[in-house]
């Protein structure tokens, strides 16, 4: 089995040349070619390119579209139901706790829709 990239250079150390870096890549372990689809509801797969080029985070302009727009519903709906807990009076009783969760729902969602760059 090929060692991983950190462990080659954990064993040459820090002062390493250019060239034992470039040889060190060469005969790593390999990181994958492909990943999943950054739409947590598409099980497609993206595919590093071949020679230069910009990876692509979606699968389909459409999963990106899907993305978008899911992510700025979810951080809507958060921001309103943030707002409706801090008002005055406060909500109560089941009230507090139906808003409670469905505030922790979202987020929990929104955790797989990651701001990207």
């Amino acid at each position: 089995m090929r060692p991983s990239y950190s462990v080659l250079r954990q064993r040459r150390g820090s002062g390493a040349s250019l060239g034992t870096v470039i040889d060190d890549l060469r005969v790593c372990l390999q990181p994958k070619t492909t990943t999943r689809c950054m739409n947590p509801e598409c099980p497609e797969l993206c595919e590093w390119p071949e020679g230069r080029g910009r990876p692509p985070l979606f699968h389909h302009r459409l999963c990106q579209e899907k993305y978008q727009l899911a992510r700025r519903r979810l951080t809507a709906e958060i921001s309103d139901l943030v707002a409706v807990l801090d008002q005055t009076p406060k909500p109560a009783g089941e009230d507090r706790i139906y808003l409670e969760n469905q505030l922790a729902r979202r987020r929990w969602l929104l955790a797989r829709y990651p701001e990207l760059p």
